[in-house]
């Protein structure tokens, strides 16, 4: 049985989610019929920095779910930007 363990963070956390938001990106790319392009050339450092662009002056969210090694198998992005506008940014 897999004891998963959640961890919750700013975004300094953010990079621990990068194998998992490209493996949905890649996803994303197989299955979308409209906008392969975009999904190809979208990189997870250029994704990142969008998120961290819109919220400048507010807040981004990491929450993580841990497997027994300490490897993510799950995540969600939330920001509230300075308006205190909430949106779920990325969730896998």
């Amino acid at each position: 049985m897999v004891n998963v363990t959640y961890v919750s963070g700013n975004e300094s956390l953010i990079d621990k989610a990068a194998p998992l938001w490209k493996e949905l990106n890649k996803q994303h790319l197989s299955l979308s019929l409209y906008f392969k392009d975009y999904y190809r050339a979208l990189s997870f450092e250029d994704g990142k920095r969008s998120i961290q662009q819109r919220v400048s002056g507010g807040e981004i969210r990491i929450d993580l779910a841990l497997d027994n090694s300490g490897q993510p198998v799950a995540y969600c992005v939330t920001s509230i930007d300075r308006k205190l506008m909430g949106e779920v940014d990325s969730i896998l």
